[in-house]
């Protein structure tokens, strides 16, 4: 159902920081995501977020 909702999808990452503490490994990364709805409502819409909690707070 999502991927049939929009017309065009690009997710973009960037700043990339992989962490390793002994036998765990976690990433962090910024990200955006463009993309262009089907059907009456084509608006354009746009979502940045970064994947670390701590520095979204």
């Amino acid at each position: 159902m999502f991927r049939e909702s929009f017309k065009t999808r690009d997710l973009k990452s960037s700043d990339e920081t992989i962490t390793i503490y002994d036998d765990v490994a976690w990433v962090e990364f910024y990200w955006v995501y463009d993309a262009t709805f089907f059907g009456r409502n084509s608006n354009a819409d746009q979502r940045k977020g970064n994947a670390n909690p701590k520095k979204n707070k």
